[in-house]
């Protein structure tokens, strides 16, 4: 009996060992291959597969430097923001800090981080939304300057005190009325009046839709086709999101041009008045809306969002809506841009 158990043992001793050869085996052949596509999903996905080893160590390593290569190259806020969000201890660390403080830099008199778009042509519009954003059409814009962040609180209350300016109506009431939660309740004019204060203005329309694109051309979202709570705050939950109203500022990660909350959190005010068919007389160059109107644009989608994937969604970098200019809500606040 004795010697039947140690044969047993034996034996389960190299079934063991051979499993754990043909595991090593495909860990290394699993390596090559993300070697030879040498991408960051390929290294993602092998590290999704294969969280451990020294494999795990070198792929994690490979993974970092492609991302630090990946933000060189583009010279982009956002993606030097991802990497130091990644690697906050990393071999590059330093120097993305550096870039990061010279891309994102203060201006205007309530002293928000503004980041510096380039001039240039984006595709506007969509085709797979409602007519008001059809037909997608080529739009050259000139560099302008534009808030990282929504108008917090804080920055609304400096306004308020220097210009004695109403105050909002909320600053009494839990749960949006922290210092870094966007100031909401404002009406248009309320925010054109904040931005001649500051030394800034309200974003065309056009201005708002290349900054929420990021970049990244004929997606959905600031960030790709698809979305989540850990992207944005949109009603209901879960991850990232557990805001039941506004959240704080910048709590969700930035687009490529290190813009954060393009989706989500508070809709924003922007100058144009809205006509559902200026598309299609609207001018190539610079367009700043019609010169006149009933109902102001407004975009982004807020905290109240109930519709996320659908084409009425708010939340989609395309989606066109307005408010009557004195239409202060819960859910509609503002950034600032700056003339170059």
């Amino acid at each position: 009996m004795g010697s039947n158990k140690k044969r047993l043992l034996f034996g389960c001793m190299i079934v063991l060992l051979i499993a754990l050869f043909l595991s090593g085996c495909a860990k290394r052949n699993d390596f090559k291959k993300a070697q030879q596509t040498n991408t960051i999903e390929a290294y993602q996905s092998f590290l999704k597969n294969h969280p451990g080893g020294k494999y795990a160590a070198k792929a994690k390593s490979a993974l970092e430097n492609l991302e630090w290569n990946k933000a060189e190259q583009s010279k982009m806020l956002g993606d030097y923001l991802t990497y130091l969000s990644k690697y906050p201890s990393g071999q590059f660390t330093a120097q993305a800090k550096v870039e990061v403080d010279k891309l994102r830099v203060p201006k205007g008199k309530d002293g928000s981080l503004m980041v510096l778009l380039p001039e240039g042509e984006f595709e506007m519009g969509s085709n797979e939304g409602p007519d008001d954003e059809k037909p997608v059409h080529k739009v050259f814009l000139r560099a302008f300057y534009i808030d990282t962040c929504e108008v917090t609180n804080a920055q609304y209350k400096k306004f308020v005190d220097e210009t004695k300016y109403k105050p909002l109506k909320h600053w009494n009431e839990p749960g949006m009325n922290l210092p870094n939660q966007p100031a909401v309740n404002v009406m248009w004019h309320d925010a054109v009046e904040y931005c001649k204060w500051a030394g800034k203005r309200l974003p065309t329309e056009a201005e708002w839709e290349k900054a929420a694109r990021g970049g990244v051309i004929g997606k959905r979202y600031p960030w790709g086709d698809h979305i989540f709570h850990d992207n944005a705050n949109y009603y209901g939950g879960s991850g990232k999101d557990f805001w039941t109203m506004t959240a704080n500022v910048c709590s969700f990660d930035p687009n490529r041009y290190g813009l954060y909350d393009m989706a989500g959190n508070a809709q924003e005010w922007c100058a144009d008045w809205y006509d559902a068919k200026y598309y299609a007389v609207s001018p190539k160059d610079n367009p700043t809306g019609p010169t006149s109107g009933k109902e102001v644009v407004v975009r982004g989608g807020s905290w109240g969002e109930e519709s996320a994937i659908d084409r009425e969604s708010g939340l989609r970098v395309a989606k066109r809506r307005s408010l009557d200019p004195y239409d202060g809500n819960p859910y509609t606040g503002f950034r600032c841009v700056m003339d170059k």
